[in-house]
């Protein structure tokens, strides 16, 4: 950080070129990001194994998985074992919160070098 004077308060403050905050910014963003595609990852193949995703959407279906959750299946609708990956769901995606996300997601603000609380 550097020090520069302030003609409307006139002290020295501290500030960050804007070279830099944008470096740190994009830094805080593909660090953040890797989490958000982790956790976007665990609901689609959470969204297959309860047998809520459509075979024609290719992108997200996996043939495999979805079975899982099809009449017969380990999880299938009719019985008890059907809550299993609702509640695996719940437990990961809190997982991921508390354990990854918000701890970095704070890292990630105290790196970016926000001057004051209002910033922060």
């Amino acid at each position: 950080m550097l020090r520069r004077f302030s003609p409307i308060s006139g002290k020295f403050e501290y500030y960050l070129p804007l070279k830099k905050k944008i470096l740190f910014y994009a830094i805080s963003i593909a660090s953040c990001s890797f989490v958000i595609v982790l956790t976007l990852i665990w609901m689609v193949l959470s969204l297959n194994a309860r047998g809520f995703t459509d075979p024609d959407h290719k992108l997200i279906y996996f043939e495999d998985i979805s079975a899982l959750a099809a009449p017969g299946g380990l999880f299938d609708a009719n019985t008890f074992a059907a809550q299993i990956p609702n509640l695996i769901h719940v437990l990961i995606t809190n997982v991921f919160d508390e354990a990854f996300y918000r701890p970095l997601a704070k890292k990630m603000t105290r790196f970016e070098k926000h001057l004051n609380p209002k910033s922060f």
